[in-house]
């Protein structure tokens, strides 16, 4: 029986091989000289595909939060009859101003999951792999990778969470 993996599961996999051979390779060794490579050639052209895969998995992540905080916000007012909506959004208050840790670590576990799988590890791995090709930016080979990335982050309008990695390089606007 053949079954064919979905795209996504397919591009998960290929971002967690090249996020660990990042995390592994010696940092001398030709492997990693050559897979760093591979994200200058073509004119950056890999690195604007990270940056697509990351675009998409922030929008996915946007929507399963939305979705989230809506059955957060059921089951908070599942507790609390009409009489006591008073007291319970004080209660809630109250909740947020600790964390809002007020559902079990069950539920909590499960809204993280699924914000897994909404698109916030794809979002942490491309992250994680932008950083890695940022901090081997040393100036010789990797000339303007960081400047590149900050420039496409905030152009399009991105999270530009990532342009936080190495602070002593400053973001030209």
């Amino acid at each position: 029986m053949n079954v064919e993996t979905p795209a996504s599961e397919d591009f998960s996999h290929i971002l967690g091989i090249i996020s660990s051979l990042l995390s592994n390779l010696p940092s001398e060794s030709p492997s990693r000289i050559r897979l760093l490579a591979k994200f200058v050639e073509e004119d950056y052209e890999k690195v604007d595909k990270l940056i697509e895969l990351r675009d998409g998995a922030r929008k996915r992540l946007n929507l399963t939060e939305a979705e989230v905080e809506t059955n957060r916000q059921v089951f908070y007012n599942s507790i609390f009859s009409e009489h006591d909506r008073i007291t319970g959004f004080i209660f809630k208050a109250i909740l947020a101003s600790e964390g809002g840790k007020a559902l079990s670590s069950d539920a909590e576990d499960s809204f993280y999951i699924r914000r897994l799988d909404g698109g916030l590890f794809t979002l942490q791995t491309v992250d994680y792999i932008l950083g890695w090709l940022i901090m081997e930016d040393d100036g010789v080979s990797f000339i303007g990778l960081y400047g590149y990335l900050a420039q496409f982050l905030s152009c399009s309008g991105s999270n530009t969470r990532i342009t936080h990695v190495r602070s002593e390089k400053p973001v030209s606007s």
